[in-house]
């Protein structure tokens, strides 16, 4: 049993010293990416934001496709304190303009238009 008061992170690290080779999620390939490396990643992630100088509070304007990836970043944003606010990802210049006037994020986590083409 996983207590409910520890960190993220911790609870993360709690749940992968369980099982860290099971599976934790599953891709669309039906790639695999265990527990251990879920809270491995998402652990380094969390640290590269905060060293990088994300103070808790900053908005983080979120637009990457769901992938495991994705859910790291989600997770290690909010560890780091960061407000995550989801955005649809790939919409065209002027909504992603008109969703960076409306959020006014301190940060943005995106995709590059260049890497679907």
């Amino acid at each position: 049993m996983i207590a409910h008061d520890l960190a993220l992170l911790d609870r993360l690290d709690a749940i992968a010293a369980t099982e860290p080779d099971r599976a934790a999620i599953i891709d669309a390939g039906g790639g695999t990416v265990s527990r251990a490396r879920v809270a491995q990643r998402t652990r380094a992630m969390a640290a590269g934001f905060t060293a990088a100088g994300l103070q808790p509070g900053n908005r983080v304007l979120f637009a990457v496709r769901p992938c495991a990836t994705a859910l790291s970043l989600m997770t290690a944003i909010v560890e780091a304190g960061g407000v995550l606010v989801a955005a649809q990802p790939g919409v065209g210049d002027s909504l992603f303009e008109s969703q960076m006037r409306l959020v006014q994020p301190r940060w943005v986590v995106a995709e590059s238009a260049l890497s679907r083409r």
